[in-house]
């Protein structure tokens, strides 16, 4: 908030400036109502344009007695923004990257069937099914939709730990993301140090992966918006003490992730998810949804946590959104009904 205080309202030695933020102050309070007492983040965008319209991180603090924060910060980490300096592993929700990697190098097509056995052996090791249940012969789309680890990790094997952090790359991983505010970076294991093991538990969003809220709304934007990911940003604009404008962001383009074709494939995934998967608790009366569950674990006997990334409607979209809540549990029980909520009031609000 300095660095972004310092770059719009100066330093103190010329008169100050108006800043028009591109949140909506109705979902900002309704991200925040959704959240509640939990922990965690919510980030919604256009991904039509970058422009952020809901930014919330909990729990949060009164910056009127900002004092008082800082002297409970290390209890609560409130003063953590987690949607921009939050990395969290996103369990399932990479499998958005995996799946775009692999249909992109055609090592798979959507439909083509994979065995989900209810664990994996891995050069000596195992990957495992969420709740070690076995799948079953699924298409790939349908295992998305399932979120199947075993078949995931199948894809990841296939593809290669390069081919993978190629694929991550391209959303954005391993790179500073242009913003208004400081973005911690979002990163996967270095290909290089990535044994079989490692590449297997990373298609699935496990291992060192670790993501920030603010990069995964990004990945689910580039997936709805034909494989591109626009700049996000927060101020619209600035204008001085006279009113005259200093400065108008326009929009425009970070990345290509992937093709438009992958991007419609995949797409038609995350709809399936909503539709029939594990994603079903984030459908809308009304609009047809795209999304992907994610139940990311941190370690054993702690609860894990739980993720939504979805976008609406799934064939224009105007709102993309990325959910975490820490050790809230499952995705599809937890984040998937809020990113649902939220999402339906941004649509609501834009007839």
């Amino acid at each position: 908030l300095e660095a972004a205080a310092e770059k719009w309202l100066g330093n103190g030695r010329s008169r100050g400036l108006d800043l028009t933020l591109t949140l909506d102050l109705t979902l900002q309070e309704e991200a925040a109502r959704l959240l509640g007492g939990k922990r965690g983040a919510i980030v919604a965008l256009d991904p039509r344009t970058g422009a952020v319209v809901a930014l919330v991180s909990a729990p949060t603090f009164d910056p009127n007695s900002l004092d008082v924060a800082q002297d409970s910060a290390g209890g609560n980490g409130s003063l953590i923004n987690r949607a921009l300096a939050g990395r969290y592993p996103p369990g399932s929700t990479f499998k958005i990257i995996t799946a775009a990697a692999a249909l992109d190098a055609g090592i798979a097509e959507s439909g083509s069937l994979y065995d989900g056995p209810a664990s994996l052996p891995v050069y000596g090791s195992t990957v495992t099914n969420y709740g070690s249940k076995a799948a079953g012969r699924l298409s790939v789309k349908k295992a998305f939709a399932k979120s199947t680890n075993t078949i995931f990790a199948q894809l990841g094997l296939e593809l290669g730990a390069a081919k993978l952090s190629q694929s991550a790359q391209a959303f954005g991983f391993g790179s500073e993301i242009p913003f208004d505010l400081p973005v911690s970076v979002s990163r996967l294991a270095p290909p290089d140090k990535m044994d079989p093991v490692m590449t297997a538990w990373s298609a699935v969003g496990q291992g060192e992966t670790l993501a920030t809220p603010l990069q995964m709304a990004l990945t689910a934007a580039a997936i709805s918006h034909e494989g591109i990911i626009m700049e996000p940003y927060i101020v619209e604009s600035v204008r001085d003490y006279q009113g005259a404008v200093q400065y108008k962001k326009r929009p425009q383009s970070w990345r290509r992730a992937v093709t438009p074709e992958t991007a419609l494939l995949v797409r038609e995934m995350m709809v399936e998810t909503v539709a029939s998967g594990t994603g079903r608790a984030a459908a809308l009366t009304g609009f047809e949804v795209g999304g992907k569950t994610g139940t990311a674990e941190v370690g054993a006997g702690r609860t894990p946590h739980a993720w939504f990334l979805g976008f609406a409607p799934a064939d224009k979209p105007r709102v993309a959104v990325a959910v975490v809540v820490e050790n809230g549990g499952t995705g599809g029980s937890a984040a998937a009904p809020l990113a649902g909520k939220l999402m339906n009031k941004a649509l609501t609000r834009s007839r």
